[in-house]
């Protein structure tokens, strides 16, 4: 459904985000983009899957309420609810815990 296509744009974008290595400041979505523009040919890690439209408040709250590599807590959840006036039912919750477990499991493969 919704959630696992937004799960998978997660996923796909966290390893973009990621250094080509330790010595680098690109990430390998940078490189793809060059590599891109260079051959004309656009790479296949390019090709994102589509944020759901009925689930993309998701994915704007996500990085509203994430700032640090650490995993994403309830209780960040909840403050940044509170603290921005901004009702979040349980599902919700759960999904925002979910989209930052995938990019964490990305972000370490």
């Amino acid at each position: 459904g919704g959630l696992g296509r937004l799960i998978e744009y997660a996923e796909a974008w966290a390893k973009l985000q990621k250094r080509v290595s330790k010595d680098s400041d690109l990430t390998l979505g940078e490189v793809l983009q060059r590599q891109w523009k260079r051959s004309g040919v656009k790479p296949e890690a390019l090709n994102m899957p589509d944020v759901p439209d009925q689930l993309s408040y998701l994915w704007i709250w996500f990085f509203e309420i994430k700032r640090t590599h650490a995993p994403l807590t309830w209780q960040e959840i909840h403050s940044w609810s509170r603290i921005t006036a901004t009702p979040i039912c349980g599902r919700d919750a759960q999904a925002l815990i979910k989209i930052d477990d995938a990019i964490l499991r990305s972000a370490r493969e």
